[in-house]
């Protein structure tokens, strides 16, 4: 990738140099989801629902560019909720049922919320037969606060279905780098992302833009996705399943990536 094909791709850095999740998720919602993109996603999460019956409700937490729920109305769930603290967010997730799921617009609802915030919490009399956060909750500042509040969520018999960072020694050098890019005024912050696409573009051997992951992020968005992620924390998969246990959930599907990277992790709330 030369400057200039950098540059033009260059849709998700804010003119002022700020990092907003939301703001890169509407860049990927208009420019790079497809069919192909939301077949692989629906099918690797149809793998872990298709023993589960209830096809009720669904809270999508941190919903970023809303592909996830898009593939939770097309597995058939009947409410599907999109939650994020970004506005960008939510206006990403507006632009993707838009493009693919009109018809489907009465079963989907958005709403701005912080699941720190004790109110947001509190408004939920009646819980959620799903509740789903991907790579979320490791970047709200207290991790474990926002694991416990979303497991409140969760209605008897229920699925909590999460992703987060796993811990290992590249930590400090993960946070060092990512406090780099944050603190870093707009050019540098351009440079740093070029010389990190292009070293991912040695590295993979194809273009940045090729799907790399089950949600069908490419490297590009994935790149600034990361580098801009803070606050950011890991967890340790064995001291989430004793925590969650504890508020009386019980594991039923785990995967995990390379160390320091994201790990998946099921529960059923007994």
């Amino acid at each position: 990738m030369n400057w200039s094909e950098f540059e033009n791709a260059l849709k998700n850095l804010k003119d002022d140099g700020e990092f907003s999740f939301g703001f890169n998720w509407i860049d990927y919602a208009r420019y790079r989801i497809d069919e192909d993109i939301i077949n692989q996603h629906q099918s690797d999460l149809a793998a872990i629902y298709q023993s589960f019956n209830n096809r009720g409700s669904v809270l999508d937490l941190g919903s970023g560019s809303g592909l996830s729920s898009l593939c939770f109305l097309r597995l058939g769930f009947q409410n599907v909720k999109s939650v994020d603290l970004d506005p960008y967010s939510i206006e990403a997730g507006r632009i993707t049922m838009n493009r693919f799921a009109k018809e489907d617009l009465i079963r989907w609802t958005t709403e701005q919320g912080n699941i720190l915030d004790p109110s947001f919490v509190q408004r939920y009399s009646r819980k959620f037969d799903v509740v789903y956060s991907w790579g979320v909750l490791h970047h709200t500042g207290d991790m474990w606060e926002a694991i416990r509040n979303a497991a409140g969520l969760v209605a008897d018999g229920g699925i909590f279905h999460l992703t987060l960072y796993r811990s290992g020694n590249l930590y400090t050098q993960h946070l060092r780098t990512k406090f780099s890019f944050t603190l870093s005024n707009v050019e540098h912050k351009k440079k740093i992302l070029f010389d990190y696409l292009n070293l991912i573009e040695r590295t993979v051997n194809h273009s940045v833009f090729i799907p790399k992951d089950h949600r069908g992020m490419n490297h590009f968005n994935d790149a600034l996705d990361w580098l801009g992620g803070i606050p950011y924390e890991v967890a340790n998969p064995d001291v989430l399943e004793a925590f969650l246990y504890s508020l009386g959930f019980k594991r039923i599907h785990f995967s995990e990536n390379v160390q320091g990277g994201p790990f998946l992790d099921v529960y059923n709330k007994r």
